[in-house]
């Protein structure tokens, strides 16, 4: 059996396998790409494979976290004996075991950066209302340019994104892509 299509599955000792499914290498036995996440692009099982388990070929992400990257050039400086950087290594078409292969229960995240630059300029007024008034319109005027040397600091501040409605949103807009 050689699974190729989006969707086709397999299971093997009671977890299912699909070609698609978002995954996680995991255990040792997982060796250099333990900690990946990446997705499922082909299964091979029964004749056309020596092993007594499906392979299943994987395409594997490189890590998001740049922390990471380091990690991933070590474990393949120990691994291959050579240095190559993260964004170097291919990652793509890795046969794995269905033990080293979990599915991904990472959430999805929005992230809001919010940059602030200050600048602190005087005016003459009546009042505290006034004074903003004038300042604000000189700013909408462009007389004041606030750039990095006005740096007052960087919030972030993370919410949970519900998964399944963001995987609707992207299949419609798939969907309606290809009615045109």
């Amino acid at each position: 059996m050689h699974l190729t299509k989006e969707g086709q599955s397999t299971v093997f000792d009671g977890k299912t396998f699909t070609v698609g499914m978002p995954i996680k290498a995991i255990g040792t036995n997982a060796g250099f790409y333990e900690g990946l996440y990446g997705r499922i692009t082909e299964i091979v099982d029964g004749n056309e494979t020596d092993n007594d388990t499906p392979d299943i070929y994987c395409d594997f992400d490189l890590p998001e976290n740049p922390k990471n990257h380091v990690d991933l050039e070590r474990r393949y400086h120990d691994f291959h004996n050579e240095f190559i950087e993260a964004a170097e290594i291919s990652l793509d078409g890795i046969i794995m075991a269905p033990s080293m292969l979990a599915e991904d229960t990472r959430k999805l995240y929005c992230v809001i950066i919010t940059e602030m630059l200050q600048m602190s300029v005087e005016t003459k007024a009546e009042n505290e209302d006034e004074a903003e008034e004038i300042i604000e319109q000189n700013y909408k005027n462009s007389e004041y340019i606030l750039d990095a040397e006005q740096f007052a600091g960087v919030e972030f501040s993370a919410s949970e994104l519900d998964y399944s409605e963001e995987l609707t949103k992207a299949d419609e807009e798939n969907e309606e892509d290809m009615e045109v």
